[in-house]
């Protein structure tokens, strides 16, 4: 059993590590899809280092990483960031709504940018409401998270956010 342990902690460690050695582009230029191809592969890293660093760690790269990934996302070809108010209750709230870009993100990147709204739209909201229960003390106003969170603790959530779209 302690073996377990330790390769769970080691793993949890490399894995801080990994996400922490993220370094935002720099003087990058998104105007033709073969810009968008050259920074794919940042646009990835950048989506995990959003959805993996505490909310109140690093605000400068954070600031530098939001504006990197949503500059990508707006301006991408063959990304279609596809937001409902009705499945998306925290679109309000800056943090929660890239997180969820960054998961959209990162899935059509690694996914032959199929653009699949449903399944994205789940597994963004997912990945939002692990944040947020990671991050509760920092992320602020975000009322309407809450249910979500209550949803996704009790196994609902993903049906939940399928009768909204």
């Amino acid at each position: 059993m302690k073996t377990l342990q330790l390769i769970i902690l080691s793993l949890f460690i490399s894995f801080s590590y990994f996400s922490q050695d993220f370094a935002v582009p720099k003087n990058y230029k998104l105007k033709v899809e073969a810009d968008f191809e050259k920074y794919e592969q940042d646009a990835i890293a950048c989506a995990d280092w959003i959805m993996n660093t505490p909310l109140n760690e690093q605000k400068n790269k954070r600031a530098k990483a939001y504006k990197f990934l949503i500059s990508y996302v707006s301006s991408s070809p063959k990304i279609k960031a596809t937001l409902n108010s009705k499945a998306c209750p925290y679109l309000n709230n800056t943090d929660l709504l890239v997180v969820f870009l960054a998961s959209r993100t990162k899935r059509c990147l690694t996914q032959n940018y199929v653009n699949n709204v449903e399944e994205f739209t789940v597994r963004g909201t997912n990945d939002v409401v692990k944040f947020y229960n990671k991050n509760k003390k920092h992320v602020g106003k975000a009322k309407k998270i809450k249910k979500f969170a209550k949803l996704y603790k009790k196994g609902t959530l993903d049906a939940y956010v399928k009768s909204k779209l």
